[in-house]
């Protein structure tokens, strides 16, 4: 992954700066406390399972705010047999690697890479024993980084089923299955699972009935708030059960399992507005476009595995950013640069319509580095010309 960690700026316009001055509030926040580790940004919540050391401190609660009130949006249990819930991997029907995982926890790890103010990073680590029939080991490493626009971008990595060779349906006890048959299909997942009170909807807002298989994303759409799934780069399937609506990547299936170690990139788009229904799916995977951009000479086809752009360009003199093509990059995206100066100027040309807003806001990789993030407070369209000049 080539985002790096980027240290906390406790005080913006001391340590890295924008003319002209702006009075910064934090749009992020990242809170610790006896019941976890907490996500809080503008419209949103996302907990991290706290408790003891040797339990998974992956997701297990998205609130998000709508009329005042905080809506739970992850599916709670129940931790049926084969059943997804919360965030998180399953091999079923061995084992669901959850915040209340069914397996046995032999490591576990929670880092905060950084706690905003703009933009924020979890990483989780774990081990999960399972027995299908002998014992076996689920590992998974999960880099979640959240965006004040309600996008949050997941990247799965060093993921494996098993440690070494390849598991096979032999028969016998599976997990939470007596006798698996021998011919039967192992499912090798990542999934965000979601509150079953939604109805889901494909990229071109047609409704999903039972199972469903999307490219292009799809949404789990409630009265008055709802969100927006992409995994990329392969084909996702929306996956509902008893008790949710899971956004389902499948790693590997089939009757043999390997050991090798996948990797998967997801993002969600939260909306918690009244108008989301007549918006419709659609518009929230928008929100989850990354077209490619021009950054002073160099192409960039994409954001990175984070979700941020990354330039990697030495930056003295002023340098334009620009979108490549008709599509726009939607508002809040993030851009990596290495800056000479801890002041910088940046003007949007033509200038925003709205003018209470800075053009960016700025949060420093590492304290007394050159490296720099920008979260920009609008869309880059086509025609729209960004400079940006070290001072």
């Amino acid at each position: 992954m080539r985002f790096g960690v980027f240290a906390t700026v406790a005080c913006v316009a001391a340590c890295a700066k924008i003319e002209p001055e702006y009075d910064f509030e934090p749009l992020i926040t990242v809170v610790e406390d006896g019941f976890g580790r907490r996500v809080v940004g503008p419209n949103y919540e996302m907990r991290f399972h706290g408790g003891e050391e040797l339990e998974l401190h992956l997701p297990d609660s998205l609130l998000i705010s709508q009329g005042g009130a905080q809506i739970e949006t992850l599916a709670q249990g129940p931790t049926d047999c084969g059943l997804e819930r919360q965030v998180g991997f399953a091999l079923f029907p061995a084992v669901v690697a959850t915040s209340d995982t069914d397996g046995t926890v032999l490591e576990s790890s929670i880092t905060t890479n950084d706690d905003g103010p703009f933009v924020a990073q979890i990483n989780t680590r774990f081990v999960v024993e399972y027995n299908c029939p002998t014992p076996h080991q689920l590992t998974a490493s999960s880099t979640f980084t959240f965006f004040p626009t309600g996008r949050i971008v997941r990247n799965d990595s060093e993921v494996k089923a098993i440690e070494s060779g390849a598991l096979t349906s032999a028969g016998g006890e599976c997990g939470c299955v007596a006798a698996f048959p021998a011919t039967d299909t192992f499912f090798f997942t990542s999934f965000w699972a979601f509150a079953d009170t939604g109805r889901n909807v494909d990229h071109t807002n047609v409704e999903i009935i039972g199972q469903g298989q999307d490219e292009m994303g799809a949404c789990t759409l409630y009265a008055t708030h709802g969100v927006g799934v992409q995994y990329n780069p392969v084909i996702s399937r929306v996956a509902p059960n008893a008790n949710a609506d899971a956004h389902v990547l499948d790693f590997q299936t089939g009757s043999t399992i390997t050991d090798t170690a996948e990797q998967a990139f997801s993002a969600i788009q939260i909306d918690g507005d009244d108008d989301l229904v007549a918006a419709q799916c659609s518009t929230l995977l928008q929100k989850l476009s990354e077209p490619a951009i021009r950054v002073g000479d160099e192409e960039l086809g994409s954001a990175n595995e984070s979700g941020i752009y990354d330039d990697f360009q030495p930056h003295e003199d002023e340098f334009d950013v620009e979108v490549i093509g008709n599509e726009v990059v939607p508002p809040g995206w993030a851009l990596a640069v290495d800056l000479a100066s801890d002041i910088v100027r940046i003007t949007r040309d033509p200038p925003s319509v709205n003018s209470d807003e800075p053009v960016a806001r700025i949060q420093r990789f590492e304290q007394g580095g050159s490296r720099f993030l920008l979260l920009f407070t609008d869309s880059l369209e086509p025609g729209v010309t960004i400079t940006i000049e070290p001072l």
